[in-house]
């Protein structure tokens, strides 16, 4: 028995030693799985922090991206610009090329009318001072012959005709 007892005793004191073992082995285990917990807490937390600033960075990066393509189709938009400027300076200068010519064309056109006009002018006042010499040539005979022709009946019918000469040049 005592053989027994002391058996027993050893058989609980390794029980005893057994228990505190798994204790020992269950709060360490206990422990180590608070700390994966806390690094997986930890983890999680710096990948959150790192997502939302990659989140900012990314929203930073769309704005540049969009100021960048709004530049380009400023810049895009200035050079049609400059192009359409400088063909409508091209077509502005061959309108006032053209201008001119029609304006020198006019001049002479204008010139040569004048000119026309001069000489119609020019033909109608020796037509009228020919007439002028007739009809002063005719009144000169006219007063010349005056006693002559008093008393005839072409007198009258001679007046008349120096009359309508005279009506016509007026007009």
């Amino acid at each position: 028995m005592e053989l027994a007892r002391q058996e027993i005793s050893q058989l609980k004191s390794a029980v005893e030693v057994a228990e505190r073992r798994y204790q020992n082995e269950y709060i360490q285990s206990t422990l180590q799985i608070r700390s994966a917990y806390e690094q997986a807490e930890a983890v999680k937390s710096k990948y959150s922090q790192r997502e939302a600033e990659l989140a900012e960075e990314l929203k930073r990066t769309k704005a540049e991206a969009e100021v960048l393509r709004k530049g380009y189709e400023a810049a895009e938009d200035f050079k049609k610009l400059e192009s359409d400027l400088v063909e409508v300076r091209g077509s502005l200068m061959d309108k006032e090329m053209e201008l001119q010519r029609l304006r020198s064309e006019m001049e002479k056109r204008v010139e040569s009318t004048n000119t026309e006009a001069m000489e119609a002018e020019l033909r109608r006042v020796k037509v009228q001072c020919e007439q002028w010499r007739k009809a002063a040539e005719t009144a000169a005979s006219i007063l010349n012959n005056e006693e002559e022709r008093m008393d005839s009946v072409e007198n009258g019918k001679m007046l008349k005709k120096f009359g309508v000469l005279l009506k016509k040049n007026h007009k």
